[in-house]
């Protein structure tokens, strides 16, 4: 457990530290069928990777939790301790996914692109300041991209 812990927290700093190039490649997600540079998600010859109930559960929680928190975001009501919080319950169903989630490794290899943009997003949100509406920002882009990569039957995009 405190190996998991370890990688959750390396997974955090990562996250920040690819951040910004991240999030550049996050505004214009990529759907070529080669083998792109790092940080480009990629369908599986033409087709959106398989998931799992672990990961589908995950993403799920992460969509609620950003779904009810957005309309403040876009009035920009959302205090830095609510920053903060939603932050940490994402980062708790992140690390759920990581325990519990069982992909095949290129899927994973995948999966791992767009984790880094949202640990990224959380590190962000809990800078405070801009930082953190940029960070709810880049929550909702790696939502945003998830079932254009990723089956998830029934997923319910985000209305905003």
């Amino acid at each position: 457990m405190a190996a998991r812990k370890i990688l959750v927290q390396g997974l955090l700093a990562a996250g920040m530290f690819v951040w910004t190039s991240v999030a550049l490649a996050a505004e214009e997600p990529s759907h070529d069928h080669g083998h792109g540079e790092a940080g480009t998600l990629q369908l599986h010859d033409g087709a959106r990777w398989g998931t799992d109930a672990p990961l589908q559960a995950g993403m799920t929680a992460i969509r609620e939790d950003m779904a009810t928190a957005l309309s403040e975001i876009h009035r920009n009501e959302l205090p830095g301790e609510g920053y903060v919080d939603l932050a940490e319950r994402i980062e708790t169903h992140l690390t759920g996914i990581i325990e519990n989630c069982k992909l095949t490794p290129e899927a994973d290899a995948q999966f791992h692109v767009l984790l880094a943009r949202l640990y990224g997003g959380v590190a962000a949100m809990k800078q405070g300041a801009d930082d953190s509406r940029a960070g709810a920002v880049q929550v909702v882009r790696a939502l945003e991209a998830y079932p254009d990569y990723f089956e998830h039957p029934g997923w319910q995009p985000l209305a905003h």
